[in-house]
């Protein structure tokens, strides 16, 4: 049967109803970009002269956007990128995933530049170009790994009502923190070496050896990244990194929390951590704290997953994450004993299919399951012992064995004198910690909260209730907790500066899911009618609204709003927060282009904008009387080493005499010559600062 011939007269009709169609279509498309132009040139012209900060000096509000954007690039890419690596990761909830792959991909970012910083050379246009030669290469998978966040808005609508409340408290206080990541930095490590070294990094063009910073030898896993990030915008885009890192550390401990214990106390995780001021303050401070805890939490959630899955694979990914770890400072090798403990813990409770073990063949996976974990730690670990070895000839610098600009005497120094400590006070180290624990004093120098330490024993009300997998898990968390308190109490106890608090942080999840765990079992205590349940739910929200209201108190107390906003100088802002360590440096930023200053007893150099040899432990002129001698052969030494001017930290020589127990009588008295003889002031700063010029060689 053969088809009727199409009507001619129907054809026409069509295609000159698509023509029509089309004209239409272009007629609105060009109607649509006349508007766009029309409206684009109108704000163009009236914003030009009526912009928003009237007040404003220059484009800063538009520079804290891009700081902000800027972060946001590099963790988004290190987000694809370790996506890439680790695959989709289906077995691991979403703010899991958003962990882990994020926190590979940063690790193998910072070693990538570290392989370029020694070699090809560190350039603003190397690292721009590196960025978007990631993004073509990485942006599928970046992408995914974006729209993971969109699991947020769920989580949050399983949560309780007590913790919908607690979480939009922390909020508050974390946005409050990146409003501080977002001003000039004035945390003091930051301008010490986290900040300081990225800088004169970027300045030479490649990773070169500081001579006057002993902190160039440490792990810097997160230094690579934050001169990643100043090479993109500045010092203000790498503490908003840091930020995001902080964070990602407590969105994934949350989830690791959720599939332990359920979304009804996942929240509580995040909140044992952040109700301690040291922990939120360290939110906005561009240090390194925070980097070993994402991945401490990213090694946890590999480690659960084995527990369940059995897959070889998740202890490889564990002991990688531990090996980064091991990358943002040494301290973080506590992890390894920690993980090694909670293996043997996971290998004893694991049931043989036979009913019975056999003591030779049951080992047999364990040694297996440890080898796993320890070859991929170790190799990632101990790359940067390779590069202090390569740079300073010590692979522990500045630590143990004599080095480039460091000796026996600089390490004494250092080490310094350890405060007697008494078991008793090994025994009790959490309780102490967290009663007299305060961020900057002395000791512990840090606040770790009410939480951590004060759910735990929540366990023995509430443990029979628990089923076995989340017992099991409990206990494998408390195997690492203890062995955290056994290294924790014998190296604070052999060299007093392992007490502090921070140096351990990358171990902190873990006492913080054992935290949930407690909260999870006084939940389910139903004695005395759920009395007791009630009072810890109102203790752990009074604790996140202290805490929220002492964040916003610090917050007006600095105010970094006018700085943000333009209405403010940062030079002023830096002489407001810093006192007279601001016009200091911009003294010293007016001297000669040549010009290179000696800092005594100020060990902050990331605002000298001249040549500094910073006095980063505090011993430039401690180490110079021994090793040279008097004030007119430590005036010889100083020329012949090109220093042409000397700042001298007024109130650093008061704190020195009365703390630092190494200087002598004899230091004193001849820095008194030293400043008659061999330096002519220059400027003084009330009784701050005093900036000297070098005079010249003596006839």
């Amino acid at each position: 049967m053969t088809a009727p011939a199409p009507d001619p007269h129907v054809a026409n009709s069509s295609a000159r109803t698509r023509a029509a169609a089309l004209e239409d279509r272009g007629r609105r498309a060009r109607m649509a970009a006349v508007l766009s132009l029309w409206i684009a040139a109108i704000f163009l012209g009236y914003y030009v002269t009526h912009r928003p900060w009237a007040n404003a000096r220059g484009l800063t509000p538009i520079w804290a956007a891009a700081d902000l954007l800027s972060a946001s690039l590099l963790t988004v890419l290190a987000g694809g990128m370790g996506r890439r690596i680790l695959g989709p990761m289906a077995a691991l909830a979403p703010l899991e995933r958003l962990s882990v792959q994020a926190a590979a991909g940063l690790g193998v970012m910072a070693l990538t530049l570290l392989g370029l910083g020694l070699s090809v050379g560190l350039h603003p246009a190397i690292l721009w170009g590196l960025t978007i030669a990631g993004w073509s290469v990485f942006w599928r998978q970046s992408t995914a790994w974006l729209r993971e966040w969109r699991s947020l808005p769920e989580v949050y609508r399983q949560l309780p009502p007590l913790g919908r409340a607690a979480c939009c408290f922390l909020a508050f206080a974390l946005a409050l923190e990146l409003l501080q990541a977002l001003a000039p930095p004035l945390a003091w490590d930051a301008l010490v070496y986290h900040l300081e070294l990225p800088r004169q990094y970027l300045s030479a063009g490649r990773i070169v050896f500081v001579e006057s910073n002993l902190f160039v030898g440490f792990p810097q896993l997160a230094e690579m990244l934050y001169t990643w990030a100043m090479a993109l915008r500045s010092g203000q885009t790498a503490a908003v990194l840091g930020w995001i890192v902080g964070l990602l550390a407590l969105l994934g401990t949350a989830g690791a929390a959720i599939r332990l214990y359920g979304p009804s106390v996942g929240w509580v995780a995040p909140a044992a951590l952040l109700t301690g001021a040291s922990f939120l303050r360290a939110m906005g401070w561009a240090y390194v704290d925070l980097w070993g805890m994402l991945f401490g939490a990213g090694l946890l959630i590999c480690l659960e997953q084995h527990a369940r899955s059995r897959e070889p694979g998740w202890l490889i990914r564990a002991g990688a994450m531990a090996g980064l770890a091991c990358g943002t400072k040494y301290t973080a090798a506590v992890l390894l004993p920690i993980s090694l403990a909670w293996i043997v813990m996971n290998h004893l409770q694991a049931k043989p299919a036979s009913g019975h073990r056999n003591v030779v063949t049951s080992w047999k996976p364990l040694l297996a399951d440890l080898a796993r974990f320890v070859v991929p730690a170790l190799l990632l670990a101990t790359v940067w012992l390779f590069k202090n070895l390569l740079m300073t000839g010590n692979p522990l610098y500045p630590f143990l064995f004599d080095g480039r600009g460091v000796d026996s005497l600089r390490q004494a120094f250092h080490t310094g004198t350890t405060p007697a400590r008494s078991i008793l006070s090994d025994l009790i180290l959490p309780l102490e910690l967290t009663v007299q624990g305060v961020e900057g004093g002395f000791g512990f120098a840090a606040s770790i909260g009410p939480l951590l330490i004060g759910l735990i024993p929540g366990l023995l009300a509430g443990w029979t209730p628990l089923d076995e997998r989340q017992r099991n898990s409990i206990l494998r968390l408390l195997m690492m907790a203890l062995v955290l308190w056994l290294i924790w109490a014998v190296a604070a106890h052999v060299a007093g500066k392992l007490l502090q608090a921070r140096l351990y942080y990358s171990a902190f999840p873990t006492l913080a899911l054992v935290a949930s765990g407690g909260f999870l079992a006084i939940e389910q205590f139903e004695a005395l009618g759920g009395v007791l349940r009630k009072f810890f739910r109102l203790a752990v929200l009074f604790s996140v609204v202290l805490t929220s209201l002492e964040g916003f108190l610090f917050f007006v107390s600095r105010n970094p709003l006018p700085v943000l906003t333009g209405t403010q100088e940062e030079s002023d802002f830096l002489a407001q927060e810093l006192g007279w360590y601001g016009p200091a440096m911009q003294a010293i930023a007016e001297l000669p282009s040549e010009a290179t200053v000696l800092l005594l007893w100020e060990p902050r150099s990331y605002y000298c904008r001249r040549e500094c040899r910073a006095d980063v432990i505090l011993d430039n002129w401690w180490s110079l009387r021994r090793t040279v001698g008097d004030s007119a052969a430590i005036g010889r030494k100083l020329r012949a080493r090109g220093i042409t001017h000397v700042l001298i930290y007024e109130t650093g020589i008061t704190l020195e005499r009365e703390a630092q127990p190494l200087f002598q009588p004899s230091d004193w008295s001849e820095l008194a010559v030293f400043r008659a003889t061999e330096l002519q002031p220059l400027q003084e700063f009330v009784d701050i600062y005093t900036l000297y010029t070098l005079a010249p060689a003596h006839e």
